[in-house]
């Protein structure tokens, strides 16, 4: 990008919030879990075994998933589902 004459950090500021998202983790009653951890340790012990649902890649959905990802160590992965699906 060319410089610009301005600092998008510094020169920007918020001025409204966007968006609240409330999120909730639902599982099949046949995963063997019924807390977090367990879900964390079930993920651990069978890396790309698990898979979520979201929205469209890059949604509030998918980030908040990955987001788990991240923060627990884990890899689920990802499914978007087709009803939400664009083009």
């Amino acid at each position: 990008m060319q410089k610009t004459e301005y600092d998008p950090v510094k020169d920007f500021a918020p001025i409204t919030m966007v968006q609240i998202a409330s999120n909730v983790v639902v599982v099949h009653p046949s995963v063997p879990v019924t807390s977090i951890k367990e879900l964390i340790a079930l993920a651990k012990a069978k890396p790309g075994a698990l898979n979520y649902v979201s929205a469209n890649p890059g949604s509030s959905t998918h980030l908040t998933g990955e987001l788990f990802n991240h923060m627990a160590g884990v890899k689920i992965t990802g499914v978007p589902y087709k009803a939400w699906a664009w083009g």
